[in-house]
């Protein structure tokens, strides 16, 4: 998995670029202690009700087949 570099790289490398003309600006870490990389939750939410909509998709689909075969005994 990824592992975020120590701060102490992070500088020195700011440092480089900027010695280089590069304009750069470096990202303060958020949300380390519950392990939230960029859109990771966000996207851990979303896979979960795209899961959910899928799952009632199919649980209709069964229902409706069953509704069918009801009505055509």
């Amino acid at each position: 998995g990824y592992k975020r570099s120590a701060d102490q790289a992070i500088e020195t490398f700011r440092e480089i670029l900027q010695a280089a003309g590069i304009t750069t600006i470096t990202r303060r870490p958020r949300g380390e202690d519950i392990a939230a990389a960029c859109g990771q939750l966000a996207g851990d939410i979303q896979d979960q009700a795209k899961r959910k909509r899928h799952y009632e998709k199919l649980y209709e689909a069964d229902l409706l087949k069953h509704k069918i075969e009801v009505a055509c005994a």
